[in-house]
């Protein structure tokens, strides 16, 4: 009896070992048949025959910088943002994009169009980037952006996903170049005169350092009236304290949204509110409305905002 106790546990563990190692044929598959291996921010592995052909993406600059390198058809489906050209840097491709779905992403929407990669960030919830693993879907995971360097390992990091080394070797170059350009151009500014900038939003202005906006005034060769303070983390500033720092330019919101937000009623309440009425910027008019496409830009059309910023602040060095 106990004899065939141990035949029947052996024969038990061949069946399961047997079954486990079937389970994973594909993987074996794609490993032998892999001309090219990327490693994501997490530490894991993607092994690729070719490149990804059904892609999708949670964050716009990732498909900004992706769409340097590949052609409009290996995007599966795309944000509704992303065809807005309040929003997006690459609008007219995106709109060439068949499938569109509205943020936030869910599992439901991910699944629905079936890519062949999902890229995302550690913002999306961990729970839809487990799931979507679970289910079979291939998750790539890159930190987004938060400087200006982080921008070119970006793009490096996604000229080896789509096996593009070389134009993403050519895509931060032209960003050098650009980079240099406009510095030459603003050289002349000494340092302490440049000017002063803040940004409101509709709730106010929130002060954070190294941030988006941070990024775009070093380029622009702007102080950033935030890091002034300094502010170490977000957070609300008063019209008291924005009224201290006197800025020289004031970026207003945009964008509009039914019913809550108007971007030119906005504009109007600022320029009037007789709190701000003796600011250098109201007297001297040096108050504009930012695009949001380039307010929140982290790919390697962050050049063309500090270009667009520099513009409003120096026209005189910028025509």
């Amino acid at each position: 009896m106990k004899k065939t106790l141990i035949l029947l546990l052996a024969l038990l563990t061949c069946f399961v070992l047997g079954c486990a190692s079937e389970s994973r044929p594909v993987e074996k598959e794609n490993t032998a048949n892999a001309t090219y291996s990327v490693v994501d921010d997490r530490g894991k592995v993607f092994q690729f025959a070719e490149p990804p052909t059904r892609m999708m993406t949670t964050s716009l600059a990732f498909q900004d910088i992706l769409l340097e390198m590949v052609p409009v058809e290996s995007f599966i489906a795309t944000s509704v943002s992303a065809a807005d050209p309040n929003y997006s840097m690459t609008a007219e491709l995106s709109k060439k994009i068949p499938n569109k779905y509205r943020p936030r992403i869910t599992v439901e929407q991910v699944l629905k169009y079936k890519p062949d990669l999902f890229i995302t960030t550690p913002q999306t919830s961990p729970e839809v980037s487990a799931t979507l693993e679970d289910m079979g879907v291939r998750v790539f995971m890159l930190n987004a952006a938060e400087t200006y360097p982080d921008i070119k390992k970006s793009i490096a990091k996604l000229s080896e996903l789509v096996n593009q080394k070389e134009k993403g070797l050519a895509l931060v170059q032209r960003m050098e170049a650009g980079e240099k350009a406009l510095a030459e151009k603003l050289a002349v500014i000494p340092k302490d005169r440049q000017k002063l900038v803040i940004q409101l939003t509709y709730s106010g202005t929130y002060g954070m350092l190294q941030n988006i906006f941070g990024m775009l005034c070093d380029l622009a060769y702007v102080q950033n009236g935030m890091e002034i303070m300094p502010v170490r983390a977000s957070m609300p500033v008063s019209k008291e304290k924005i009224v201290e720092l006197n800025p020289d330019v004031l970026f207003l919101p945009s964008w509009d949204a039914k019913g809550s937000q108007n971007s030119d009623a906005y504009f109007q309440q600022i320029i009037t509110d007789p709190a701000y009425k003796d600011l250098t910027c109201i007297k001297s008019k040096a108050v504009y409305k930012f695009p949001e496409r380039y307010r929140y830009c982290t790919s390697h059309y962050i050049l063309e905002g500090a270009e667009y910023m520099a513009k409003l602040v120096y026209p005189e060095y910028l025509q």
